[in-house]
């Protein structure tokens, strides 16, 4: 009975690191798509998606987006719910602007990525352009821009 108990523990333990492990590198967060004044674009949601370390997708995003047009700034396209911080990013787009297809696959710093929508700041202050303190980071933000630029910002209010 008493091996039963020490087996039982130890398997318990080991789940409960596994769970906070994994939950270390999740946070809650949506993507947000957008692009500058005059480059009318269509993501495709089907080809532009988050992944992980092993080339898993995390979440795809895409479509049209409907933003005033400026950098930074998208429309929330993606759900905000608790996913996994991502290492790389494939992104398609068709720019209306120029009538043509582009795309990329970029390396993403998951680390950094990980401490701003865990919350931490540098010096426990982030403001924003408008001059609003930014205590929460829950967006990542895909721009993308002419000659096939692409632009990835963290935000939040």
């Amino acid at each position: 009975m008493k091996k039963q108990s020490i087996f039982t523990f130890v398997v318990f333990l080991i789940l409960i690191l596994n769970i906070g492990e994994n939950m270390a590198h999740a946070e809650t967060y949506g993507v947000y798509i957008g692009y500058p004044t005059g480059y009318f674009s269509e993501f495709n949601n089907q080809h532009s998606v988050l992944l992980n370390e092993k080339n898993q997708i995390i979440t795809r995003f895409g479509g049209r987006n409907a933003t005033t047009g400026q950098l930074g700034y998208g429309v929330q396209n993606s759900s905000n719910s608790i996913k996994e911080i991502p290492s790389k990013i494939k992104v398609m787009w068709f720019s209306l602007t120029e009538n043509q297809f582009w795309r990329g696959e970029f390396e993403l710093p998951k680390k950094e990525l990980n401490i701003l929508l865990n919350k931490e700041k540098v010096l426990d202050v982030f403001s924003s352009r408008k001059g609003r303190i930014n205590d929460k980071y829950d967006e990542i933000i895909v721009n993308v821009a002419p000659k096939g630029k692409v632009y990835i910002y963290v935000g939040g209010c």
